[in-house]
């Protein structure tokens, strides 16, 4: 019987080997001594194989040879503008820093928010050249035409600025005790210490460092984020989660730590797939993934975190916008990777992340869905809006493009796209959310004119189409029944017909003497609002995703909670969520769904993450339903 080998990766710390951690798996061990050789943190990096009788044989080992950081100063017209020192230490002033500094940040494991606190890292910084002479001068540049002052005055200004922080460092010890309340007293706890002790001025200089003092502790990436993300299970108030949203953002936002959080990851689609399903808080282990992406999805799964969303959308945006293969088996397989990819950053209004996602998979399909030959951008534009079941979806991808350089470069083509898709319109409820029974054709209308506005159409043509827009909102639109709940059909769904007879027999005289038995029909009541389901469709979709059947808005309840399938007579529900949805039929005891599925008989109760039977049980969260 053959005996099973371990892999252990070692690193050369101060000329002396350390084991940095023991795997089962050898590509696993490989790409992590990869990772840790690309944080220029070590001298050298193996890994060698053991086998059950403890021999050991190097598989892999790699020296750094250094040659200094590769720095590329990108585009700083969005760089933050800072007039006091306190600003420099807000999460706005760290992304933009986080931005110019990525691969520093990557060499040194650090994030701004540390960096900011450390004498002498910032000493380094202030004799680089490149990193902080040539990006200051580029800022100060920039930002002397927002305050209408000179180059020369702006630049004075940053540089004082970096000398106040320099200062702070040098003297932030004195800041021990109150980063001691984070670590003994919670972080509601510890912000209310800071709200009532320090100026407003004060308060994310004072933030930041103690939670620098607490990252200092986290040896890499991973173990920053599982900090951040236990702070998050431990305390749980609107406060709070700004403060872990900020800084789960700050962390997450790079290629080193994205790499490290997956784990290991056979292709690029399979690793783009785990960042889609981080997304909706929904990382199994079906997906590839360490215990800090799951950590992370955990708190995406149960809170909004718009600004760590954010920043998974800027990294999925900028690998979809490379050239890399999808996956290592063909041009096939990378078609059919990227039609998966595409509805998991779907949104009913185009893509989420805006108009940086649109052009990265408009790029993407050019290179792609060609099966080895490019598709003109018209033809890769025209494709992914065929990617959208709704004119809201194709028209918000669309204005979302313009403003693109891809866009820009190719408008008269989009701008007839989007002309011509306004003229298909029948009443404005066309460019509402799927199954919005309360929206507001006033709000939809300031939507799209504002993006319409933005996308950098000629003003005539703007004026045509909110023309247009105007003419569809005085259509009449469909209206809920005189009294009584509002009801809502999925995509106006019709009973079949019953089946017509067919001939003179006797069974069929009898069917002509005895109607046919009617199709069922599955009422969902939420919050006083019936929506009505049946065989006009095979699926619907339950969650807070906006495309949803039934949106329902709740924490506990993931974008996908569950789905309904109406197939051979019957209404099966299947869970698809973290947290569970308990089903009460009748009079019977409740059944807890885990990814697993029941039939829907009779009337009943669905609860989405909560228990239906609890005393005081959230109603936001619960759909009652009745089959006739």
């Amino acid at each position: 019987m053959e005996k099973k080998h371990t892999f252990e990766v070692v690193v050369d710390v101060g000329g002396k080997p350390e084991i940095e951690g023991v795997y089962q798996d050898d590509k696993i061990a490989i790409a992590r001594a990869e990772y840790l050789l690309g944080l220029a943190k070590y001298a050298a990096v193996r890994v060698s194989r053991i086998d059950g009788r403890g021999r050991s044989s190097v598989l892999f080992e790699k020296t750094y040879t250094g040659g200094g950081k590769v720095t590329v100063v990108g585009d700083l017209e969005d760089a933050y503008l800072c007039r006091t020192v306190g600003e420099v230490y807000g999460h706005d002033s760290r992304m933009t820093l986080l931005k110019v500094m990525r691969p520093y940040c990557d060499e040194q494991a650090m994030i701004p928010a540390e960096i900011l606190h450390k004498y002498m890292p910032l000493r380094y910084l202030e004799r680089d050249e490149l990193l902080f002479g040539q990006i200051t001068r580029r800022i100060a540049s920039t930002q002397a035409r927002q305050l209408r002052v000179s180059a020369d005055s702006r630049l004075q200004e940053l540089l004082q600025l970096f000398r106040q922080v320099v200062d702070f460092a040098k003297e932030s010890d004195s800041l021990i005790p109150v980063a001691d309340e984070l670590a003994y007293g919670g972080l509601t706890k510890f912000l209310k210490h800071v709200d009532d002790n320090f100026a407003a001025a004060d308060r994310a200089r004072v933030v930041t460092y103690a939670f620098a003092r607490r990252l200092n502790d986290a040896r890499d990436w991973n173990q920053k984020l599982i900090f951040v993300s236990e702070l998050f299970r431990e305390d749980q108030s609107e406060a709070a989660d700004g403060c872990l949203d900020e800084f789960l953002s700050e962390i997450i936002d790079g290629n080193a730590v994205i790499k490290s959080a997956i784990g290991y990851a056979k292709d690029l689609s399979t690793a783009l797939m785990s960042l889609c399903a981080t997304l909706d808080g929904a990382v199994t282990d079906r997906f590839a993934h360490t215990p800090a992406l799951m950590a992370v999805s955990e708190v995406v799964a149960v809170r909004p975190m718009p600004k760590l969303r954010a920043a998974l959308l800027n990294r999925i945006a900028l690998a979809l916008d490379g050239k890399g293969l999808l996956t290592k088996s063909g041009s096939d397989a990378d078609v059919d990777a990227f039609r998966r990819l595409v509805p998991l950053v779907q949104d009913y209004g185009g893509f989420v992340g805006g108009g940086q996602m649109a052009a990265a998979l408009t790029r993407r399909a050019k290179i792609t869905l060609g099966r080895g030959a490019d598709l003109s951008i018209e033809g890769a534009i025209e494709t992914m809006v065929a990617c959208f079941p709704h004119n809201a979806g194709k028209i918000g991808y669309l204005l979302d493009l313009l403003p693109m350089e891809i866009g820009k470069r190719n408008a008269s083509f989009v701008t007839e796209l989007v002309a011509s898709l306004l003229s298909q319109l029948r009443t404005i409820q066309d460019l509402a959310p799927a199954g919005d029974a309360h929206f507001s054709s006033e709000v939809v209308k300031e939507a799209f004119r504002k993006r319409l506005y933005l996308a950098g159409i000629p003003r005539k043509l703007t004026d045509a189409l909110l023309t247009r827009l105007d003419a569809v909102s005085r259509q009449q639109l469909s209206q809920p029944p005189a009294s009584g709940p509002a009801t809502i059909t999925g995509d106006a769904p019709r009973r079949p017909p019953d089946p017509a007879p067919a001939g003179p027999s006797v069974d069929n005289a009898a069917r002509l003497k005895t109607p046919a038995a009617p199709v069922p029909v599955l009422t969902l009541t939420y919050r006083e609002t019936h929506y009505l389901a049946d065989f006009s469709r095979e699926t619907y979709e339950i969650g807070r995703n906006p495309t949803s059947f039934v949106v329902v808005n709740n924490d506990k309840v993931s974008r996908l909670h569950v789905t309904l399938t109406a197939k051979d007579g019957r209404y099966v529900l299947t869970d698809q969520s973290r947290n569970g949805t308990a089903v009460k039929i009748g009079g019977r005891p409740s059944v807890l769904l885990e990814r697993t599925s029941i039939v829907l008989e009779e009337a009943g109760v669905i609860a989405l993450g909560v228990d239906p039977d609890a005393a005081g049980s959230d109603d936001s969260a619960i759909i009652r339903f009745r089959l006739t």
